[in-house]
């Protein structure tokens, strides 16, 4: 798996990814972020088992392939990095290449096949709300917390 990003997106698809990821899960895997290149880019995936996030970011792929990294590892040094252009290189070993202007760093990770799937949403899903009862809900779930 080889491709390029934008520092400024894959950051943020990593903010919004990471909030599912505990810091103490109870399997080891729990605590990576699933990477899978697709047509469309890069698709980062985080789950605690009951909730599951996925983004989808434009990314130059130039090979496909799925990997896993610690997503408190990949996240500081995508966000401690001041360049524009994120270089990621998956190796036969298990270890992924991080590469900027300035920076590379080599991260270990896990294989794909033991992140546990995240099952996709098919269909439309629509929902009516009755806006005037749903901020009253609101207002009195925020008294009782």
């Amino acid at each position: 798996m080889k491709l390029q990003i934008e520092r400024e997106k894959l950051n943020r698809g990593l903010q919004i990814v990471s909030k599912v990821i505990a810091t103490r899960p109870s399997l080891p895997i729990l605590s990576n972020v699933l990477l899978t290149t697709e047509s469309a880019g890069l698709r980062i995936s985080g789950t605690d088992l009951e909730l599951g996030i996925t983004a989808v970011l434009p990314a130059q792929v130039e090979n496909e392939g799925s990997f896993t990294l610690p997503a408190r590892i990949f996240s500081e040094f995508i966000s401690s990095n001041t360049d524009s252009l994120i270089g990621l290189d998956i190796s036969e070993n298990s270890q992924a290449l991080l590469t900027s202007e300035k920076f590379s760093a080599n991260i270990s990770g896990m294989p794909a096949d033991e992140f546990p799937n995240i099952p996709e949403v098919t269909g439309n899903l629509e929902i009516t709300l009755n806006l005037p009862l749903l901020v009253k809900a609101l207002r009195q779930a925020g008294y009782a917390s």
